[in-house]
């Protein structure tokens, strides 16, 4: 999938796409391989900031973390060159297979408890630990990607609240900021519940809304394990329980110690830094109390009376009220709103019937329905197929299609869509094509199309050596009418061999030439210094046109006008020489 050029990135198709930026996979034309190229969207003011904590990032040399080969500015947008895992998020596995087995989850859990062991003691911490940024390769090896939002212990570089609210520590919402390397644990605790259960361990109404998690997390307790896994060893709830706890402070205290008991649990070993009578989970802390609201005790039960509605009678001056401008906006605020979306025009694409090497161009136009204007981004296009350009913003944005029939495998008819997420929904384009075998090369035609050419014109070079020797004009215009005629046939040949157009152009020219010399043959005849040219060139003229009709009922049998094509241009061409000699 040919996405454009970045630098001296070629971007071949989309990994990915969150908050933070988009993901491609990319061929590094200098080094000549395959990076997974993020591109992260940054406000103006945040790029020095985060190319400082690049800089950071660097050190990171970890085989469980996503190596990071380069940061850099192009054309104005920062972008992360990484290496290219092949294999799928965490996140699209548990979505598409539902549960890890035990053995496996427990495996993935240590790799990525030793990636963060690594990073904790280099003062990292990675605040956004969640299934959809660890990723298993094919061999079962785990790398944890995306440290762009990780922070430096020493120099707070991201405010707290980075992260997704589903794996994000009670701490973490906090106004104050007291964040640090356990709150990775806790996501790495939360996406084990996940793995091992295929559900979260908390959940909220309002999944946008981050009072409603912190509410949760310090109100909720996550289901046990036994419920949906009844042959879980109690020692992996000790672990759960330790590393979900509300208050930081009861949680492991480093990475190392939470992969230890990890693979304690694996190899059925009893756990190393955590009791299993003692990991009761602490109670829940209630809400603090703000100024001028009381606090409830967990125990006490509020009995609400229902509200007192009072009904009044309309009054009968009401039916025929007079218009005001200020009851017309209050009923039109309270309708409905209009559903936002947004369409292709044309709807889809049907390139014509192409040549496989030939490229053709489309154009489509994104109309938003219900929207002043739309922006976005694209997010997925054949392989095949070129949409330019990728970010598209505007009233109504064009977008240019490109047809690349050289990265068509096999001929045939081809279709996929082209998708954009935009701000008033995805815009899919199906796009369809034709692609036909590529037209020969002139290598794989020159050993027949070379010699039939010669023979073509062989009866006029002969003609034009006769003129030139023993002064035999007379035999010109014959000569130019079959040569003419046999450049016509091997035309008609050719575009049944779907010969190129250069080879066309030979010819064609060739054969306007002839009709050159046949033009002014009866511009000489009209002045009547030409007379003896009359029936030479009849002669000729008879002879091939006979065979043009033959070639016209046939025309499929190229091959045998082509053999026909040179017969006839060698034996006219002697026969002319055995002319002239009697003169």
């Amino acid at each position: 999938m040919a996405l454009g050029r970045l630098g001296k990135y070629e971007r071949v198709d989309v990994l990915g796409h969150g908050s933070s930026g988009i993901v491609y996979l990319a061929w590094d034309t200098l080094l000549k391989r395959q990076v997974a190229l993020k591109e992260v969207d940054l406000q103006a003011a945040d790029v020095e900031r985060f190319l400082d904590e690049a800089r950071l990032m660097d050190r990171l040399a970890h085989p469980n973390i996503v190596r990071v080969n380069a940061v850099d500015r192009i054309d104005g947008r920062v972008v992360i060159d990484m290496e290219y895992v092949r294999g799928r998020n965490l996140q699209d596995r548990l979505r598409v297979e539902g549960p890890v087995p035990l053995d496996e989850a427990l495996s993935i859990t240590a790799q990525v408890l030793d990636a963060l062991d690594y990073a904790h003691r280099l003062k990292t911490v990675h605040r956004d630990i969640k299934p959809a940024n660890i990723l298993v390769g094919r061999d079962g090896s785990v790398k944890l990607a995306d440290f762009g939002l990780a922070e430096v212990l020493a120099t707070n570089a991201y405010a707290c609240g980075a992260g997704t609210y589903a794996y994000m520590a009670p701490e973490d919402f906090a106004e104050e900021h007291n964040s640090d390397h356990r709150s990775d644990l806790w996501a790495v605790g939360a996406s084990l519940y996940e793995m091992l259960t295929g559900e979260r361990p908390f959940r909220v109404g309002r999944v946008r809304d981050p009072f409603a998690w912190r509410r949760a997390l310090l109100e909720q307790r996550p289901r046990p394990l036994v419920e949906m896994m009844p042959d879980a060893p109690p020692a992996l709830q000790t672990i759960i329980d330790k590393a979900l706890a509300v208050d930081k402070h009861d949680r492991y205290a480093s990475a190392a110690e939470f992969r230890d008991d990890v693979l304690a649990v694996a190899a059925g070993r009893a756990l190393v830094h955590a009791s299993i009578h003692g990991a009761e989970p602490r109670p829940s802390p209630a809400p603090p109390s703000h100024a001028g609201v009381a606090t409830l005790a967990p125990a006490t039960t509020i009995t609400m009376a229902p509200p007192v509605v009072e009904t009044v009678a309309p009054d009968a001056g009401d039916a025929r009220r007079p218009f005001s401008i200020a009851r017309l906006a209050a009923r039109l605020s309270r309708r409905a709103p209009t559903a936002v979306s947004v369409s292709a025009r044309p709807e889809s694409v049907t390139f014509p019937a192409v040549r496989k090497g030939d490229t053709m161009f489309a154009r489509v136009r994104l109309v938003p329905n219900g929207a002043s204007g739309v922006h976005g981004r694209l997010s997925s296009t054949p392989t095949w197929l070129e949409a330019t350009p990728i970010d598209v913003r505007g009233r109504r944005p064009v977008v240019r299609l490109k047809l690349l029939t050289e990265r068509v495998w096999e001929t045939g008819h081809v279709d996929s869509v082209v998708v954009f997420d935009t701000s008033c929904g995805k815009a899919t384009i199906p796009v369809s094509a034709e692609v036909l075998p590529a037209r020969p090369s002139f290598a794989s035609v020159a050993f027949w199309f070379v010699p039939a050419l010669a023979c073509a014109l062989f009866p006029s070079l002969i003609a034009l050596l006769g003129t030139i020797l023993v002064g035999t004009r007379h035999l010109a215009p014959a000569a130019a009418v079959v040569s003419a005629g046999l450049l016509a046939l091997l035309l008609r040949a050719g575009s049944e061999a779907d010969l190129g157009p250069r080879e066309r152009a030979v010819a064609g020219g060739l054969l306007a030439a002839m009709m050159a010399v046949v033009g002014a043959a009866v511009g000489a005849m009209s002045h009547g210094r030409g007379l003896g040219y009359a029936g030479t060139m009849l002669a000729g003229g008879a002879m091939v046109s006979a065979v043009l009709v033959a070639q016209a009922v046939r025309p499929r049998l190229w091959k045998l006008w082509v053999f026909v094509t040179g017969a006839l241009g060698l034996a006219t061409g002697i026969l002319l020489a055995r002319v002239i000699s009697l003169y």
